[in-house]
């Protein structure tokens, strides 16, 4: 049997049981099953192309539908998904920019900071989908003004989302390297120990500062 047979077939006993999984009240499972959605998505696009815009579509209206309960698990699942989704094919995203964005930053609005954190890392993904829109949008706005609130309880999330805007929009970043050096700052101040984390958020924020 073929690599692309398998993965197939595997898809297929996937779409039986996904339900099951994405309905766990446990975020390590959801967290671990969103992962597991990327790699299975990253496999299908290697070993059967020819199946990874039927992937996309599913895992897309789960994940739409996920967020349409309200109920902040399953919002937490769907928005886990958006961002493993729109990390391993920005581009089937461009069509729905600015109803996913819309959808994601609404519906996370009023809800638990494990679910606000994980909209601001989704959102954060939506700069690879289309910078200019990003942009236009204000949605990059919108990430610095959560990052305040966010960051002493997920520094680690908080730092790969700016450090990924580094890379994607960097001019509107170096526009705000201020604000990135008291979030360095802050980083080094609370009390556990981040400073690897300091120093690739610091290795990030120069890169941007001296070009």
């Amino acid at each position: 049997i073929s690599a692309g047979s398998t993965v197939v077939l595997y898809f297929q006993t996937l779409q039986t049981i996904i339900w099951q999984l994405v309905s766990d009240t446990s975020k390590e499972v959801l967290k671990a099953t969103a992962e597991a959605v990327y790699n299975f998505a990253q496999a299908i696009a290697t070993y059967s192309r020819s199946d990874f815009n039927d992937l996309l579509f599913f895992f897309n209206s789960l994940a739409s539908k996920l967020l349409s309960f309200g109920d902040e698990i399953r919002v937490y699942m769907s928005l886990l998904l958006f961002k493993q989704l729109i990390t391993v094919s920005p581009e089937y995203f461009a069509q729905y920019f600015g109803a996913v964005y819309s959808a994601i930053n609404e519906t996370a609005s009023d809800k638990q900071s494990f679910v606000r954190i994980a909209s601001y890392n989704a959102i954060s993904c939506m700069s690879r989908v289309d910078q200019f829109k990003f942009l236009d949008m204000n949605a990059a706005d919108e990430i610095f003004d959560r990052t305040e609130e966010l960051i002493d309880e997920f520094p680690e999330d908080v730092v790969e989302s700016l450090c990924l805007l580094i890379s994607t929009i960097p001019d509107y970043m170096k526009s705000r390297i201020d604000d990135l050096i008291n979030f360095c700052k802050k980083i080094v101040k609370l009390k556990k120990n981040h400073m690897i984390l300091y120093m690739n958020f610091k290795w990030n924020t120069e890169i941007i500062d001296f070009h």
